[in-house]
């Protein structure tokens, strides 16, 4: 009796390649096109068949890394058993703190999912769980080297005499750039409502408007900046305008220091000192 021998092919895993850009402009060239590529060269040498493509490209400065994690934890659980492999490009792309790493981790591989980099070997293995666990700490450690570089260049700005800390106070604007420099140029007025702002310290200096009747003032005088954006003044956002000293064309630096700004000035100094007697 003849019997044949009948040969297994082993399932081919199921993948998808989670790409995720932190700035328009990627430092070390790996733009979303270049991150694919590479992922898919990975899974064709790892024999993982590649369903879908996660991009995330990062839009906004607001957009946190918590947000991203959440977004990326729904997306799996959307597709739970449709895929047994996330690969991403590196592992920062996947999180940026340790306590993230690990967590975002465990949510997944509870829905028998793994994680796969490819450019680092890492794997469910003792000495693939430790290279992985080394490069989530290096890679929380780089990103909070990035952002005390950015925290000591912004306040280079103010040294300089230039607003670094996103939006500028109501009542300034940021010009539109002309040209394709990175360079951050000084605010300058919104002419739309700098001219509220100016209201309020006048109105203020007379001695006859509390911080609360000013607000109340603003109710049937709405302030909309240029962008059309209508601000609610209550009184503790008097009180914040108030005190402001960026109005008189000054501003703080690094050391707490007033120094001269590079933007216009919206009221006097003679004014603000009169507002904070």
């Amino acid at each position: 009796m003849n019997s044949k021998m009948t040969t297994i092919k082993p399932v081919m895993k199921r993948a998808v390649i989670y790409l995720r850009t932190s700035s328009n402009r990627q430092i070390d060239n790996t733009s979303l096109d270049t991150q694919e590529q590479i992922c898919r060269n990975y899974c064709l040498t790892e024999g993982f068949e590649v369903i879908d493509i996660k991009k995330l490209e990062a839009v906004s400065a607001k957009e946190t890394n918590t947000a991203r994690a959440a977004e990326l934890l729904e997306f799996c659980k959307r597709r739970k058993l449709r895929f047994d492999v996330l690969v991403v490009f590196k592992l920062d792309r996947f999180a940026r703190s340790q306590e993230q790493h690990h967590w975002l981790r465990g949510q997944i591989m509870k829905m028998g999912i793994h994680l796969r980099s490819a450019t680092e070997r890492i794997d469910e293995s003792p000495s693939g769980r430790l290279v992985e666990g080394v490069l989530a700490a290096v890679n929380e450690y780089d990103n909070a080297v990035r952002k005390e570089r950015v925290k000591l260049a912004m306040w280079r700005l103010m040294d300089d005499g230039i607003w670094a800390w996103g939006h500028p106070p109501l009542g300034y604007k940021r010009e539109k750039k002309v040209d394709r420099s990175d360079k951050l140029q000084a605010p300058v007025l919104d002419e739309q409502c700098s001219h509220h702002i100016q209201r309020i310290f006048e109105l203020y200096s007379t001695g006859f408007y509390t911080l609360q009747a000013l607000a109340d003032y603003f109710k049937d005088n709405p302030v909309v900046n240029w962008k059309g954006k209508r601000y609610p003044i209550h009184r503790q956002f008097v009180q914040k305008i108030i005190t402001r000293i960026f109005y008189t064309g000054h501003m703080l630096n690094s050391e707490g220091k007033i120094i001269k700004g590079q933007h216009p000035a919206l009221i006097s100094m003679d004014l603000f000192q009169k507002c904070q007697q």
